[in-house]
């Protein structure tokens, strides 16, 4: 079911930005089916049985902790924007590269490092569940709110090879988890290498 969402979202972000650009109109159709995902996932969770838990946590503490943590997400995506079209400028490259290849990793950290933590306390369906979702959200959200704010202009190479190359690649990690209910080491071998050979490609094209 999510794999659906993920494979439709980057669909429609491909057909969108077939004219290397994103409007408003398509921004505002991103943000609203995220908007109505989430509702739907919120309203399937409520409906399911749910054990009590005793939260011990200063709840004070956690939201003080979350305005903190959103102050500096703000403040450092800034800087993080800025350095990167500096970089791009100084290497004399696309400020997509150096976002897929820089920006990419740096913010996939978060991700690696909560799934590492899952699958080490076996729940890996934590594991899963934590990148099926930063990649919805990663796909909706931050284009659909970029778009309506201002058209976002998409590189024709992006059209021709790193959306639908993502849309593939979500693809066969969906077959791989439905074959054998589980990503065994031979698949990860196989992503890794494709992943390899992506950054390869990127290098050598730019």
């Amino acid at each position: 079911k999510h794999g659906g969402v993920l494979l439709g979202s980057i669909l429609y972000l491909l057909i969108a930005a077939l004219d290397n650009q994103v409007t408003r109109i398509e921004g505002l159709i991103l943000v609203l089916a995220f908007v109505v995902y989430i509702t739907m996932l919120f309203g399937q969770e409520s409906r399911e049985e749910k054990q009590p838990e005793k939260v011990t946590t200063n709840m004070l503490i956690v939201w003080l902790l979350l305005v903190v943590g959103l102050i500096l997400t703000i403040g450092g995506s800034e800087v993080t924007v800025r350095s990167t079209v500096s970089l791009a400028e100084y290497l004399g490259v696309s400020q997509s590269l150096i976002a897929i290849v820089i920006l990419g990793i740096g913010s996939s950290l978060p991700e690696l490092t909560i799934s590492l933590g899952a699958i080490l306390k076996s729940r890996a369906g934590m594991s899963v569940g934590n990148l099926m979702g930063s990649n919805i959200i990663d796909t909706m959200l931050p284009v659909g709110l970029a778009a309506i704010i201002h058209p976002v202009t998409v590189e024709p190479g992006l059209v021709m090879v790193d959306i639908p190359l993502l849309f593939v690649l979500s693809f066969m990690v969906l077959l791989f988890l439905l074959k054998r209910k589980g990503l065994q080491k031979p698949e990860a071998l196989v992503l890794i290498l494709f992943y390899a050979g992506y950054l390869g490609y990127k290098f050598l094209g730019s």
